[in-house]
């Protein structure tokens, strides 16, 4: 049955994944979210692809849907909040200058990912706390690629969340239906969320028994565990 979100528990700490693609972190008062990738239509458009506009309010539109619902104080982003410094356009910038106005009492802080890590001083206008590529908060690790695997045993000593992966499942359906669809993935000791942006691909995994796995409907019309 789809919900709009699901509560788990992870290593004692209490999240609701959304579906809107965030997990909100109840103790800190903290949606989490990774892989944004603002700009990318922007990027792809400089490089004369034509893909459509409307991504970057797209994806505020996410955003303020889980804040409103969540009334969280703090987003933490995983990584690739940014997809490039040729995806900076002024109409984006502006963008994005003005939902911060709208949210210039809530705190952001930014993990850094492998496409968004030397853009902290091309977006110091928009007031985020750009942290260490590892940092760590109330006993959770928080970096943008998973060290290994979420199901490796003993794969690291604190339980660390991620990105990068854009994780994805596979369901199946009668005869030879079925369908991919991005998910929530927590193993034993990391856990991978799915990429936030609405222009952003999927790659498929493979959880083991013992897995939680939370796939998100591709249209944000709920989440299911699976």
């Amino acid at each position: 049955m789809m919900m709009d979100r699901i509560a788990i528990t992870w290593h004692g700490h209490r999240f609701e994944l959304l579906a809107q693609r965030g997990a909100y972190w109840h103790a800190q008062r903290a949606l989490i979210v990774a892989d944004v990738h603002f700009g990318k239509a922007d990027h792809f458009r400089q490089a004369g692809v034509p893909v459509p506009w409307g991504t970057a309010e797209a994806n505020l539109g996410r955003l303020d849907a889980m804040l409103g619902a969540t009334q969280a104080a703090r987003l933490i982003v995983l990584g690739d909040l940014f997809h490039a410094r040729t995806g900076l356009s002024d109409r984006l910038l502006d963008c994005l200058s003005q939902w911060r106005q709208r949210r210039r009492a809530m705190e952001i802080v930014v993990v850094p990912g492998n496409h968004d890590a030397t853009l902290a001083d091309d977006v110091a206008t928009l007031d985020m706390h750009w942290v260490e590529p590892v940092w760590e908060l109330a006993g959770l690790r928080f970096e943008h690629e998973p060290p290994s695997q979420p199901s490796a045993e003993g794969a690291c000593s604190t339980p660390t969340l991620a990105g990068h992966v854009h994780p994805a499942v596979r369901l199946h359906g009668a005869g030879r239906a079925s369908l991919r669809w991005p998910c929530f993935w927590f193993g034993e000791r990391v856990a991978v969320l799915p990429a936030m942006g609405a222009f952003t691909g999927m790659h498929p995994v493979r959880p083991r028994a013992g897995d939680q796995v939370v796939v998100v409907h591709p249209q944000g019309d709920g989440v299911m565990a699976v």
